[in-house]
């Protein structure tokens, strides 16, 4: 009896401890199960959210490409020209249903025409539909990329369509609106597929479903900075499945113990391979390997603490190499220039792509002088030849520095003003390095004192007129002069490019232009009969107006006008103004000259050239100096060789040494300026020196 009392309490004991396994067993391989499911569905949803944000970011990326193509046209795209990108774009995407650009929100250029012929002319700034013009005006605002939609497609009721828009701007000022209307469906047909664990919808920032079924979920999730929210439900079958593994029976219940730590374990590994690649492709740049603009940001805080300067670096005519060689090439070169920086900086600093052919180096707080030194090392590195598929070129770089950078509110405030210094190397010659310094007056205060001595500047007692001789290069000798304007304020002298600038902003340039014009007028009484003078007149005041005052003044002082060469650059102010092509046309039949001035500076058309019988195209004297680039002497020797194809006369500005000189002579320039032969001199100096 106490043998069997002792088995069976054993057996008892056994079967207790056997039961609390099987129910341990049990409780562990449901929690597994529900870690293992929870871990399924948190990676499917990652990996289905980064596919349709993945969607949006393809087709902003074919918007932006849009964008920089058409950038580069406006505002003289030809209908031919937005075809025949439109029709490539099209094929490459097939959700495109259509692409059209309104100038001024007005669309006059629309792809493919046919079943689109109601959308020319519409205006979108005054669209009936107050969405739309919240969307444009949105774009316009804050340049972005805005979706809006979804609308029913006018020409087939079964579908629903959105609509990418960007604003086009022309030298930092609107000029229209770029629109792409895609197929919803085909938009997200490549990464639609049969989920096994959620039900998927596209939801519009309004709730509405633009794409899968009606959900009763609240599980909506915003996809990256675009208006749409995508909704994920559990599906039934993927909860039956679950529910029935729960009730399995003990043997089951072990296996699944098994294969549940196993899942988790693989799945587990899974997540943090996803969790790492997915770090990596926000937060480092895919071509360089670089820490991004993102990673910049959120590595700010641990900066500040601690104190940096910043080093904002940004290479020089990157577009022309890329132009040139191929984009191919101009990555292998952008991975060859990270590389330099870093051999550069070793420990000293840390490098980041800031986008395009643009970098940003922190490094430690220093002093200026220190700064210097790693400019000048950078700039040493960055000037030497870059070889690559056994092909030399020549890179240069633009910095502008920032001491002390953890003093400024956010990152972009610093590089903002890092930016503001960079750019002051850019107008000065490129291929150097500046810091910025703050100033002492106020910006506004500068601006407004400009603004007051436009108004009120006595033209004749506070501006003087000095010419310029123009030289003939084949003869050495004097074939005219240009007139500029100096200005000088309580005997301090104002450079004329800010003071024009603010004139253009408040109206006066009408009058500095028009006495500029009266003067050379009357310049011409004091030089010889085969001389002329070269007026430079901002494109605003190319109208009929002006064109019967220049008129008029030539006619009451007997001036032939063959004898005056007007000079214009076709930047905003120029494009701004509707009626100055016909203006130019009737100067042009007038007899007057037209230059085309800071030709090849990024403004200058070649539709300009093509349409109208310009006289001379005058090179900007940044293509003018000892060291060029290779890719600025292949624009120096192109420009010339465009002139004189065209049957156009070419004049190089900045001219200041015989190597200079000698250059343009084998390239077939025609005329020059510039300090090598003189500056530019009051009237009296020029008839004494030239005209005696």
């Amino acid at each position: 009896m106490g043998k069997w009392h002792f088995k069976s309490t054993n057996l008892i004991f056994s079967s207790i401890v056997i039961t609390l396994i099987w129910v341990i067993a049990g409780f562990f391989a449901f929690q597994l199960m529900f870690s293992t499911a929870k871990i399924n569905e948190i990676s499917q949803k990652d990996e289905i959210i980064y596919k349709y944000e993945s969607a949006l970011e393809k087709y902003n990326n074919s918007m932006e490409s849009l964008y920089g193509f058409t950038s580069v046209l406006v505002p003289n795209m030809t209908i031919d020209e937005f075809n025949e990108y439109s029709e490539i774009l099209l094929q490459k995407e097939s959700s495109i249903i259509n692409i059209s650009i309104a100038p001024n929100g007005i669309q006059e250029f629309v792809y493919p025409l046919e079943g689109n012929e109601g959308v020319l002319g519409h205006d979108l700034l005054n669209d009936v539909r107050a969405n739309v013009r919240s969307d444009v005006l949105s774009a316009i605002r804050t340049e972005l990329t805005i979706i809006s939609g979804p609308y029913q497609d006018r020409n087939d009721e079964t579908r629903k369509i959105i609509v990418f828009r960007k604003a086009l701007k022309s030298n930092d000022e609107f000029w229209g609106i770029v629109n792409v209307v895609v197929d919803t469906d085909e938009l997200f047909a490549e990464v639609k597929q049969d989920q096994d664990i959620y039900d998927v919808s596209i939801l519009t920032n309004i709730g509405e479903v633009l794409s899968g079924p009606d959900q009763e979920s609240n599980d909506i999730t915003t996809l990256g900075n675009y208006n749409f929210g995508i909704q994920l439900g559990l599906k039934d079958s993927y909860r039956t499945k679950y529910v029935s593994r729960l009730i399995a029976g003990g043997f089951v219940l072990l296996v699944a113990l098994v294969t549940s730590l196993y899942s988790y374990i693989t799945y587990r590994k899974k997540s943090q391979v996803l969790e790492t690649e997915i770090e990596k492709m926000i937060y480092y740049d895919y071509l360089s390997d670089l820490p991004n603009r993102r990673a910049l940001a959120k590595d700010f805080k641990k900066y500040v603490s601690n104190g940096f300067s910043l080093i904002f670096a940004d290479i020089d005519n990157f577009k022309f190499l890329n132009d040139l060689h191929g984009h191919n090439k101009g990555d292998l070169a952008l991975i060859d220039i990270s590389t330099r920086i870093k051999t550069v900086l070793e420990d000293r600093g840390t490098l980041y792509r800031w986008g395009g052919d643009e970098f940003v180096i922190i490094v430690p707080s220093v002093d200026v002088t220190t700064l210097e030194v790693i400019c000048n090392e950078l700039l040493s590195a960055l000037n030497k030849p870059f070889t690559i598929d056994e092909n030399e070129f020549s890179l240069s770089v633009s910095m502008g520095a920032v001491t002390d950078a953890q003093k400024h509110e956010s990152i972009d405030m610093a590089i903002s003003k890092a930016d503001s210094a960079m750019y002051q190397v850019k107008i000065g010659g490129k291929n150097s390095f500046s810091v910025f310094e703050e100033h002492s007056g106020n910006i506004l205060e500068e601006d407004i004192l400009y603004d007051q001595l436009t108004r009120t500047i006595d033209l004749d007692k506070e501006t003087d007129l000095y010419l310029q001789p123009i030289i003939d290069v084949s003869t050495n000798e004097v074939d005219g002069y240009e007139l500029l304007l100096r200005i000088f304020y309580k005997n301090q002298y104002i450079s004329p490019a800010k003071f024009i600038k603010t004139a253009e902003s408040n109206g006066t340039i009408e009058k500095i232009d028009n006495h500029v014009l009266c003067k050379a007028i009357t310049y011409l009484d004091s030089l010889s009969k085969d001389k002329h003078i070269s007026v430079n007149i901002s494109g605003l005041n190319l109208t009929e107006s002006f064109l019967k005052t220049i008129e008029q003044t030539c006619l009451n002082n007997n001036v032939e006008t063959n004898r005056i060469n007007i000079e214009v650059t076709e930047n905003v102010s120029l494009i701004s103004v509707p009626e100055s092509k016909k203006v130019i046309q009737k100067l042009i039949a007038l007899g007057f000259g037209v230059h085309l001035d800071d030709f090849g500076t990024g403004y200058s058309s070649l539709h300009y050239l093509a349409t109208l019988q310009m006289s001379a195209i005058k090179i900007d004297k940044a293509f003018i100096k000892d060291d060029l680039l290779i890719t600025e002497l292949q624009i120096l020797k192109s420009t010339i060789a465009l002139g004189r194809s065209m049957g156009i006369k070419v004049i190089a500005e900045g001219v200041e040494t015989e190597k200079q000189l000698l250059l343009l002579k084998d390239l077939g320039c025609d005329y020059y300026q510039g300090y090598l032969f003189s500056k530019a001199v009051p009237l009296k100096e020029i008839k004494e020196k030239y005209e005696s």
